[in-house]
């Protein structure tokens, strides 16, 4: 049995993340923002729970609870580009002042902690055309790829002068139960919404996006664990398939069983990529196997919304 911590564990990923390591065995503890109260905290798969910032005091008490950690999943971090936009201060405090603080709370208390690191694939930038492999060029554009981006410079500046070891996964658009915002949830509330028969998108439905189940993000998030290490390996999390808006949005029609047009305004958001797509994930050369299929995650999610939901 490991102690894992998760920060930002009461977040969309980190709350499948706790209960998966959990239901291994492992021993996991979680900071970050919100509360639980004792049945909910029993449920959650948390040992323990602090409610905080990412301060060294704070990380200093949670140690004091469950011992220093042989994992840390770093989830805590701005979570969405177009608030970057609004807010991209608040953004940069979320994602890279809490990420140093980590690292030095690493460096100068437990320096054999793995850290693996959830980044994005808006490091990539919107101007890709092709698959993205874990070492394409990064040119982001929003403040919450740049920021994302910094933290990971951050992390190979703790690696090359402190040794400390981490291991780096890009996410692309996940989804699954619990998400409760992006582009499947508000494709949900307006068809809950519609009276009539209609609802309308903004972009032009173009745009092509890797899906993956939040089921199967967890696995690989449990995977490359151990890869950790001062040389850094990065990780697309990705299928290597690419799936527009429309095609989306048609499949969430179709898994409500309704009659619904969908129209989209012709208008992106700006930083918003039309193609942001990886080549298929592969670890120690063996391409990842994402089990769960597009119709089943939609299916699954929409069966989540109408019983939790409606």
């Amino acid at each position: 049995m490991s102690v894992i911590w998760i920060t930002g564990a009461r977040g969309f990923i980190g709350q499948h993340l706790s209960l998966h390591l959990s239901s291994l065995g492992h021993k996991v503890c979680g900071i970050g923002h919100g509360s639980f109260t004792d049945s909910q905290l029993e449920s959650s798969g948390l040992v323990y729970w602090i409610t905080s910032n990412i301060t060294s005091t704070s990380l200093s008490a949670l140690a004091e609870q469950s011992g220093y950690p042989e994992f840390i999943y770093h989830l805590a971090g701005g979570s969405s580009v177009g608030a970057s936009f609004y807010q991209p201060l608040d953004d940069y405090h979320r994602t890279v002042s809490s990420g140093v603080v980590l690292f030095e709370w690493i460096r100068t208390n437990t320096l054999g902690t793995k850290v693996i690191l959830i980044s994005s694939a808006a490091v990539h930038g919107s101007s890709h055309t092709t698959p993205i492999s874990a070492y394409d060029f990064c040119d982001p554009y929003s403040p919450y790829g740049f920021h994302k981006y910094m933290l990971e410079q951050l992390a190979r500046s703790y690696a090359n002068s402190f040794n400390l070891s981490f291991v780096i996964v890009r996410l692309f658009s996940v989804y699954g139960p619990f998400l409760r915002k992006q582009l499947i949830w508000d494709l949900c509330c307006k068809i809950q919404a519609s009276s009539s028969g209609r609802i309308v998108l903004g972009g032009t439905g173009m745009e092509y996006r890797d899906w993956t189940h939040i089921s199967d993000v967890i696995r690989l998030l449990e995977n490359v664990a151990s890869l950790a290490s001062p040389s850094i390996p990065i990780f697309n999390a990705g299928t290597g398939l690419a799936h527009s808006v429309s095609d989306i949005a048609t499949l969430v029609v179709k898994a409500w069983h309704l009659d619904i047009d969908i129209d989209f305004t012709g208008h992106t958001r700006p930083g918003d990529p039309a193609y942001l797509v990886s080549t298929p994930c592969t670890i120690n050369s063996v391409v990842f196997p994402f089990h769960c299929s597009l119709n089943h995650g939609l299916t699954d999610y929409v069966f989540w919304f109408k019983s939790t939901c409606l």
